[in-house]
């Protein structure tokens, strides 16, 4: 796990200094250690942060390079199966590796066997190779975008980094355009989509894709998806199913264990991240040190300690209790959003960065869940689309079936509604608040992404793996990051995905329940605790906190006539949604009162990812 970074196109007195800031920058995800190269004859520069995981030594430092061949690598993240690929290229081509270090292999089988070698890799990362002898550098991105890479040209140069703070410091400006689409979509859908940022010009290189770029010309020369999530759904009965998973989610754990320095897990109530730090536990023979937020309420419906206290207790393990107050929101909500380089996704960041925050005192390696309810059928809404959902639904899940009922019905007037994913702020309301309409409707890449699903139900789930997952795991990696923190999730290994899109539906709803096949693999490892409880997803007290201890935060801040938002959003309409937000009759309702909760948490957030811009790199977004 690193930060890497590269710049094609400075005059060669400008590129050390220039990679050098950038560099700088991503000192945070890998203090381990640092590393420039830098090419004149390429005109180009790679830069490398490291934090070691697999072969700790000097030897694992990058940029790594294959001097016979012209190849020069910077990545980012782990290769799982890098043992059994190491193993084959010995075996066919005769390689020899100077390190123990998983990225080494990507260059060798590159070598040997050019960009096909890159479908064989499974795991997290985003790399930028250099192939001199041909010209160009790939830059590819993992399946699911567990890995972030961003790119941007200006003046002639092309850069790339693994965060959005370090493609900004090449260009050492005093002021940048936010990207007003990205804008709507993240209004809208909480995060921006198709690579777009909330910075006009910088883009995301997007899950699954691999792009080449021409050191001539400096330009895009090829930018397609190496990879899709194309169902190959089997005729598979439900107990043949459950038995498959079982044995494939075993291996994938097994092979997210992989590590030099000792591995950790963040523990909540919920059946992903429990059943992964159960297996992981059972695979080493002995419990893990295990991280759990809470909040200070005993029993309610935010604490999440007693279903996982009763894991650890089974496997043997240690409890974390990551304590979390209103006063942390005080003291931690500005570097959580510095943190993240743009807004993204909603309120559960807070307890993700305060978890991890906690487990980085004494780990580099964190196991988290992250995907069960992507891959495997987890959220309500995919009970919408099958047959009888509605009678099959639990307490908890009716407030979100009534949501997506009323969403689809509001489709004919509202086009953003009746897309599968919660809408924050409709087309109206920003208009309103940001002084005029999107460029293009904010739904056109969820259009796309949908247009190919001959039923519902498989509507749903492209939407929930290829846009909200996406934009969840940028979050993921940013938070951990942030603390220098390896965040793995062994549920998104390339079999669990190749697995789940094998099976039906109809296999993963079996008799209406949702993420079932997960379920009933955790009944081998699971405390009976975990099944006699509703599913919360990351619950939070901070709307409690936005009317209580912090209501007059949000009033200093959203109502401050210095503020930011002031540059780009409607001053009367933002203090007329802030009055009504304090005084809304929703707040005696939870789940009608999540939604104008999250808009809180947007504006709040945009407020202090403008302010941090500005105070901590020098940089105003207009």
């Amino acid at each position: 796990m690193c930060g890497i970074a590269g710049l094609i196109g400075l005059d060669t007195g400008k590129a050390r200094p220039t990679l050098g800031r950038m560099v700088d920058r991503l000192h945070h995800r890998g203090p381990d250690g640092h590393g420039i190269w830098l090419s004149y004859t390429y005109s180009l520069g790679l830069g490398h942060t490291r934090l070691a995981i697999l072969d700790t030594s000097d030897a694992g430092a990058q940029p790594m390079h294959l001097s016979d061949c012209d190849l020069h690598l910077v990545a980012n993240g782990e290769i799982y199966n890098y043992p059994d690929l190491r193993s084959d290229l010995e075996g066919k081509y005769g390689i020899t590796c100077a390190s123990n270090c998983d990225s080494e292999i990507i260059l060798h089988g590159y070598a040997h066997e050019g960009v096909d070698f890159f479908k064989r890799l499974n795991g997290m990362f985003a790399f930028a190779l250099v192939d001199g002898a041909a010209g160009v550098m790939h830059l590819v991105r993992d399946r699911l975008g567990i890995k972030p890479v961003y790119t941007s040209t200006r003046d002639g140069v092309f850069v790339f980094a693994s965060e959005i703070k370090a493609v900004l410091a090449a260009f050492e400006v005093g002021e940048w355009t936010i990207d007003r689409q990205g804008l709507h979509e993240y209004l809208c859908y909480q995060t921006p989509m198709a690579g777009r940022t909330l910075f006009e010009g910088v883009n995301l290189l997007r899950p699954g894709h691999h792009q080449v770029i021409d050191l001539a010309t400096r330009s895009i020369r090829q930018d397609e998806a190496y990879w899709s999530a194309t169902p190959n759904y089997q005729d598979i009965g439900f107990d043949a199913a459950r038995d498959t998973t079982r044995e494939v989610f075993e291996a994938s754990v097994k092979r997210h264990l992989l590590s030099d320095v000792p591995v950790s897990a963040t523990l909540s109530s919920g059946f992903d991240s429990a059943s992964v730090t159960a297996q992981a536990s059972k695979i080493l023979g002995h419990g893990l040190d295990a991280y759990t937020g809470a909040f200070g309420q005993d029993g309610g419906w935010y604490d999440e300690t007693r279903a996982a206290a009763a894991l650890v207790d089974a496997t043997g393990g240690k409890h974390h209790i990551t304590s979390i107050a209103a006063d942390d929101f005080l003291t931690h909500f500005d570097n959580l959003i510095f943190a993240l380089d743009e807004p993204r996704m909603g309120m559960g960041a807070f307890p993700q960065y305060m978890v991890a925050r906690h487990a980085a005192e004494d780990f580099k390696v964190i196991l988290t869940g992250h995907g069960g309810d992507e891959l495997f059928s987890g959220y309500p809404v995919f009970k919408l689309a099958m047959p009888g959902g509605w009678l099959r639904a639990k307490k908890a899940e009716i407030p979100h079936l009534a949501y997506f009922t009323l969403s689809r019905m509001r489709r004919a007037l509202s086009p953003e509604y009746g897309r599968h994913m919660p809408v924050l702020w409709d087309d109206k309301t920003r208009s309103q608040l940001l002084g005029g309409a999107a460029e293009k409707p904010v739904w056109h890449f969820l259009q796309d992404v949908q247009s190919g699903s001959a039923e519902n139900v498989e509507a749903i789930f492209q939407t929930y793996l290829n846009v909200y997952l996406p934009g969840l795991l940028v979050v993921e990696d940013k938070l951990s990051m942030a603390h220098a923190i390896e965040s793995r999730t062994p549920i998104l290994d390339n079999a669990m995905l190749d697995l789940s899109l094998s099976i039906p539906q109809t296999v993963k709803l079996h008799q209406g329940e949702l993420k079932s096949l997960i379920k009933s693999v955790a009944r081998d490892v699971l405390p009976e605790t975990y099944f006699h409880q509703p599913k919360r997803g990351f619950p939070t007290p901070l709307r409690q906190w936005l009317r209580g201890s912090l209501s007059a935060v949000v009033e200093d801040r959203l109502c401050d006539p210095d503020s930011p938002l002031t540059r780009i959003m409607n001053t009367d309409c933002l203090h007329q949604w802030v009055d009504a937000y304090q005084s809304s009759w929703k707040r005696h309702c939870r789940p009608l009162d999540e939604i104008q909760s999250h808009q809180i948490w947007q504006l709040l957030s945009l407020d202090s990812w403008m302010r941090g811009w500005q105070e901590r790199c020098g940089v105003r977004l207009v």
